[in-house]
């Protein structure tokens, strides 16, 4: 038998999954009541602040210094994956259907690793093939 910890993981990855496909699911909902993507994206990571804030303020705090002296790329990495790319996604779902969305949102494990390839910054492993597979299938 599997110990605590493990069964844990394996929980926590399932909803992990659950969550996204449901980010989705509320995207396509929020189109029915003509919410703006902007604001479905604000009110989304504003609520998620909220909830997190409580357990993770204290690290922030203390880790303030690494922070700020990382600010520009912080700020960059939050503008195009939390801004740009979920605004998109909401508003993508304006016109087509959750299945499309969930399609080609499985296609960035594909990207990443062509970028990287491109960028000469990670070799492929044969791990990593797999995760795309599966990621595909």
């Amino acid at each position: 038998m599997k110990n605590k910890n493990e069964i844990k993981a394996y929980a926590m990855l399932v909803l992990c999954t659950a969550f996204w496909s449901g980010n989705f699911i509320v995207g396509k909902i929020a189109t029915l009541f003509e919410i703006p993507p902007i604001t479905l994206n604000f009110y989304r990571w504003f609520i998620a602040w909220i909830l997190l804030a409580p357990f993770t303020l204290k690290e922030v705090l203390h880790n303030w210094i690494i922070i700020k002296s990382n600010i520009l790329s912080i700020t960059i990495m939050a503008f195009t994956s939390i801004s740009v790319f979920n605004s998109v996604v909401y508003y993508a779902l304006n016109y087509t259907q959750v299945l499309n969305g969930v399609l080609m949102i499985s296609t960035i494990p594909v990207l990443i690793i062509f970028f990287s390839s491109v960028f000469k910054t990670e070799k492929t492993n044969f791990f990593q093939i797999l995760g795309v597979a599966v990621s595909l299938f």
